[in-house]
């Protein structure tokens, strides 16, 4: 059986390898790798010791934002994604804090797992993301303290 562990971590080449694997338009170095603000924390999910994804969270007073989460592509649609997610809202609910997130309004089987987690969508941005056709909108999405 398989050892899963998820755990607080800094950003590194390994996780940032990860992001330029698993989303069409990554971060960009600089982003990806500049200073820590107040209440931001990183977190990355192994699998025997294997760190296959991470995700970028930051707790300002009550609200917790859900900046990014990327599973590496070789493992996702196994349940990683959302074994990260449950712990992140954990932390959420410890520090009763809401949970926003933005999400491009195509990527439906994200916005399916956000939904069953308890995240609604509360508003849109337009053009938000740059897309193959240009600019994509993003979901704005909340969760209540549960």
């Amino acid at each position: 059986m398989s050892k899963i562990e998820v755990t607080l971590t800094e950003p590194s080449s390994v996780l940032f390898d990860i992001e330029k694997r698993a989303h069409a338009y990554p971060w960009s170095e600089i982003v990806f790798f500049q200073p820590l603000s107040a209440g931001t924390l990183w977190w990355s999910i192994s699998v025997d010791k294997r760190i296959v994804g991470f995700a970028n969270t930051q707790l300002v007073a009550d609200e917790l934002t859900l900046h990014n989460i990327a599973i590496d592509p070789r493992y996702q649609g196994r349940g990683f994604g959302k074994f990260l997610l449950n712990d992140i809202l954990n932390y959420a609910d410890k520090h009763n804090a809401l949970m926003f997130l933005e999400v491009r309004e195509s990527n439906a089987s994200a916005i399916h797992v956000y939904q069953q987690a308890g995240f609604s969508i509360v508003g849109r941005r337009p053009n938000y993301y740059a897309s193959d056709s240009g600019r994509e909108d993003a979901l704005v999405m909340r969760r209540e303290i549960s």
